[in-house]
Order: C-alpha cells, then sequence, then structure tokens
C-alpha cells in the first residue's frame, strides 16, 4: 500500500506563512512499506534473503516492523517489533522472535525535540535485571554521551560508556569504555572501541575508522542526492539519536562502500549500488555489485 503524506506534517514544524504561500503546491513524502532484500554477507557462500515489512500511526512513526529473514541452511526468523504511543512518542516497543516476546522498551523520558535521554530494556523472564539507557546532550540534539547500565546479577552492573567529541562541524570522535560495579566496589573503565567519523555537511558518514581489539577498519561512503526510505522513519530517529552514524539511516542511499583493514590481507572490498528511483527521488529497486561481481539486490514498495 503506497503512503502519501504532507512533508510539513511529517516532521511537525510550524512555519511563517506570507501571502503568497497558498500558491505552492505542497511537498509529498512517501513511505516504504516493505523491503525485499537477497544480499550475499561478506565471506559467506550463501545468500541471505530480507524482508522487511512496516506499519504506520500517522507520520513516519512505525507502529510495527517485521522481520523475516531466511538462508538455504537455516530455518527462516521472524523477528517483529511492536511500538506503542503518547501522542506522537514512542512509549514501549515489544521485541517478539517467532511471536514470542524477547524484551521490552520503555521510552522513560525525552528532551526538547523529542531526543530520547532515558529508556530501560527488560527481558522477558529477567524483569529484576533490566539495562538502563542514558543521553547526554551539549544542546538540544547534539550527542555528548551515551551510558548503558546492564544489571547481570543482584549486586552486579555493567557500564558502557560511549563520549562523543566533535572536532568542528564535520568530524565526531567516539571512545567506548566499559567498567563494572559489585557492590561498593568498582572496576577501572577500560577503552575497548574508538570510532573517527568524518561527516559531509547533511551530516552522512564519509569516513569511519573503526579501531578495537587492536585491529582498524576504514570504510568510506558515497551517496546519491535522493531520499533514503529508513530516513523517514521518524520513530527510530527519535529513540536512537545516533542514528546519523548507523549504516543505512542517513539522509540518502548508499552507492559505494570501500572497506580497507590495513595490514591485514584479503579484506578489503568495495560495494557499489545502483538504483532505478520512484518519481526521481525514491529508489524503487537497486542492484549490488562487490568487487565487480553482483552479489545482491533490494526492491522497496510504496
Amino acid at each position: 500500500m503506497r503512503r502519501v503524506s504532507l512533508l510539513l506534517s511529517a516532521v511537525g514544524l510550524l512555519v511563517a506563512c506570507n501571502k503568497n504561500d497558498y500558491n505552492e503546491e505542497p511537498e509529498l513524502i512517501y513511505f516504504a512499506d516493505k523491503i525485499h532484500e537477497e544480499i550475499l554477507a561478506v565471506g559467506s557462500t550463501e545468500t541471505t534473503t530480507t524482508d522487511y515489512e512496516f506499519k504506520y500511526r500517522g507520520v513516519g512513526l512505525v507502529t510495527n516492523e517485521s522481520v523475516k529473514i531466511s538462508t538455504p541452511s537455516t530455518i527462516t526468523r521472524t523477528l517483529t517489533y511492536e511500538t506503542s504511543y503518547d501522542g506522537s512518542f514512542p512509549k514501549t516497543t515489544l521485541y517478539k522472535v517467532g511471536g514470542t516476546t524477547v524484551n521490552t522498551t520503555t521510552y522513560d523520558q525525552y528532551i526538547d525535540r523529542g531526543s530520547i535521554k532515558k529508556k530501560t530494556i527488560v527481558e522477558t523472564g529477567k524483569e529484576n535485571l533490566p539495562t538502563v539507557e542514558e543521553y547526554e546532550y551539549y544542546n538540544r540534539n547534539t550527542l555528548s554521551k551515551y551510558t548503558s547500565a546492564k544489571k547481570t546479577a543482584t549486586n552486579t552492573t555493567v557500564y558502557t560508556v560511549k563520549e562523543y567529541t566533535w572536532g568542528g562541524r564535520n568530524e565526531l570522535n567516539v571512545k567506548t569504555s566499559v567498567y563494572t560495579q559489585t557492590g561498593n566496589s568498582t572496576t577501572s573503565a577500560t577503552v575497548v572501541v574508538t570510532d573517527k567519523y568524518l561527516l559531509n555537511y547533511n551530516e552522512t558518514v564519509r569516513e569511519h575508522t573503526r579501531t578495537e581489539n587492536n585491529q582498524t577498519v576504514v570504510i568510506t561512503y558515497t551517496y546519491d542526492d535522493k531520499t533514503n526510505p529508513r530516513y523517514l522513519q521518524f520513530s527510530h530517529r527519535m529513540t536512537h539519536p545516533d542514528f546519523f552514524l548507523q549504516e543505512g539511516y542517513g539522509r540518502n542511499n548508499i552507492t559505494k562502500k570501500t572497506v580497507k583493514y590495513p595490514n591485514i590481507a584479503g579484506k578489503d572490498y568495495e560495494e557499489e549500488t545502483a538504483y532505478e528511483y520512484f518519481k526521481n527521488e525514491y529508489p524503487l529497486k537497486a542492484v549490488i555489485k562487490r568487487n565487480g561481481a553482483i552479489v545482491g539486490s533490494r526492491e522497496f514498495t510504496y
């Protein structure tokens, strides 16, 4: 089913009008109802088929995301994310596997402009061992810190902390540390991952350097100037303030991805995606090539 909505309604903005506004045509946006992918994973000999299906509440607010994953050698898995709302704000998300609820995420607190401040994740059957995630901001929507407190036993909590340091408008460094608290005893924080992001003017990532376990990988991206359907899922952006760093959630569609592992032979590759577009703006079909060979495809339904 095709969904068509007004852009101004989607983002909930109030704008000043002038006397000529009534002559302007409203800008239409389209939300993807289905995405079908068939992709050969790097290092694999099997193609994974994934079907995403979305249901919406209002404009860009996903109430149900169903993900069906299958490969020739494994049983097909169906994952669902069911989200309830308080007005326009996500309230809870039930994560289910095969129809059984695995965990529940409660969005406890938001700040200005709808950015999440605190959420709690409770695994079914382990309600006494919650994970509490909190976000801090330099201003209304610029991340400064993320803290995850995962309770693993009655008196033990594992903390994961991400510190976001901006070097001007286009460089973001993220340091991830882990420490444990048991009773009144706290271990020293250990840095486990460092990430450096170089951003384009519209906050899409053009280069990502990640160092973990003494290995460094450098990933570079090239984009088209069209609309990425996942970017229009506003509920995800409200509950994941680092969405612009997540591959596949940026404003535009990735057309080229280059992966390089310095000093590690055989892991480098280059992936290119060629799109056909709907209404000259939204991806309709795509062919994916890795090192020149076709490895997958995508199809979008609106």
